[in-house]
């Protein structure tokens, strides 16, 4: 039986320097699987990397006016 709180996990987390880090490092990732096998898989992981990137950058972006606390 799941006891927590189905609220909290709604919330969005606070996304900090090292999420986006941690975004940088897998698109990085992501673009040297890319130059070694052109498959569409590699290319899939990448454009994920680019959504994740740009969700967490936007979400900083939004923190630093204010709307997230």
């Amino acid at each position: 039986m799941n006891t927590s709180n189905p609220k909290a996990a709604e919330q969005p987390q606070p996304k900090t320097i090292n999420d986006l880090h941690q975004a940088f490092a897998e698109l990085a990732f992501s673009y040297g699987m890319v130059n070694r096998c052109t498959d569409g898989a590699s290319l899939v992981c990448l454009e994920g990397d680019c959504e994740k990137l740009v969700m967490i950058s936007q979400a900083m972006r939004l923190q630093a006016k204010g709307g997230v606390k």
